[in-house]
């Protein structure tokens, strides 16, 4: 039953990403954050749903992104000139080379259920993260927030600025900007 309640969430996400204010304002703060990339500039979204990033970057950049669940692979394929752009993988086991990609996007994933180690996911976004690249991260804040929407997407934990900005030092992350954001 949980897997049919993702599909049809990812099915839901592809309908309604490019006019709903969460998806649209995320989309357009991320192109924000990417305008002092060199056009061409590798960028890969790990963990793209169903590729409204993806949609909005590859005029400007050489997009990738990856998602676990097949339904959101065929999603992103449906997409014009999207289909050789997405494969099937997990956070935890990027299915890229070390040091490939010069920007890494990773919106609301690493606190999924199914994301058994943040750790290890953050590691191997450096593994391919270019020297000198980065990573644009987002994930859900504060516990006392948590509602039903959490339960339809399967968070696992929220954070606050000071747990993902350790986390992310820890794992050798230079922290240019961490703000919590949607007040």
């Amino acid at each position: 039953m949980a897997e049919r309640m993702g599909s049809l969430e990812y099915q839901n996400i592809k309908k309604f990403e490019n006019n709903h204010w969460w998806y649209v304002t995320t989309h357009r703060a991320v192109e924000r954050e990417l305008c002092r990339l060199t056009p061409n500039s590798k960028v890969l979204d790990a963990g793209c749903e169903s590729g409204g990033l993806l949609d909005l970057l590859r005029e400007r950049f050489q997009v990738n992104g990856f998602d676990a669940p097949i339904y959101a692979v065929r999603a992103v394929c449906e997409r014009k000139d999207l289909s050789n752009k997405i494969t099937q993988g997990l956070i935890e086991t990027i299915p890229a080379k070390n040091g490939q990609f010069h920007v890494v996007t990773s919106i609301d994933v690493i606190y999924h259920l199914k994301v058994k180690s943040e750790r290890r996911a953050l590691m191997e976004i450096h593994r391919i993260l270019k020297p000198g690249g980065y990573l644009e991260l987002q994930v859900p804040a504060f516990e006392f927030l948590r509602g039903g929407p959490d339960r339809v997407v399967h968070t696992r934990k929220r954070h606050t600025k000071s747990e993902i900005g350790g986390l992310l030092q820890e794992m050798g992350y230079k922290i240019v900007m961490i703000r919590y954001w949607y007040p």
